[in-house]
């Protein structure tokens, strides 16, 4: 009974501490991110624009990934009085968690990382000054989507992501909302 016992033990820790199966898609991913985003200061939002970006992606488990990335989101908005523009580059390392290993997968993540303004505010009733800034803070973020595979290599993702700011100044972002398609190649 013991020997039994033994051997069952042994298989299961020998099963745990194996490395995970890879995935028929392939372990890393490279993508591109088209969308469209709004970004708030500390007293409302300063505007909407389109988002861009890049990501690489490596499953170091079936259903666990890590992640690089870098967008822009650019923001423009007219009140009458005064005009808000500029733009916000994040560079971004995180962890996502994917639903299903294979096939169409839900996933959610988070991470943290920094985030890079320069923008305008024309003040129409000061007699158009323009004030310009420019400043670096650090972010944490969410986002949530689902990977849709397009034969073995390719997969497209709807994706959302909600990033927090800690501005140093009350000009910068506060915080932004990015709706977006990726398009990934895995390898």
């Amino acid at each position: 009974m013991s020997a039994m016992f033994a051997s069952v033990v042994l298989t299961t820790v020998l099963a745990q501490s194996a490395p995970p199966p890879p995935t028929a898609q392939g372990s890393t991913s490279v993508s591109v991110l088209a969308g469209h985003g709004r970004t708030w200061d500390d007293e409302g939002s300063i505007g909407t624009g389109a988002a861009v970006g890049g990501a690489v992606e490596y499953r170091f488990r079936p259903k666990l990934s890590v992640n690089g990335a870098v967008e822009r989101l650019a923001h423009e908005r007219d009140t009458g009085f005064l005009k808000f523009s500029g733009r916000t580059v994040f560079a971004t390392i995180g962890v996502t968690y994917h639903v299903a290993a294979t096939g169409v997968s839900p996933y959610v993540g988070g991470g943290f990382g920094g985030a890079f303004y320069k923008g305008t505010l024309t003040d129409d009733i000061a007699g158009d000054a323009v004030l310009h800034r420019s400043s670096t803070s650090t972010l944490g973020y969410g986002h949530a989507g689902v990977d849709i595979p397009i034969g073995d290599r390719f997969v497209i993702a709807p994706d959302v992501r909600i990033a927090l700011c800690q501005p140093q100044d009350d000009f910068a972002p506060w915080s932004t909302i990015r709706f977006g398609v990726k398009a990934a190649v895995r390898f």
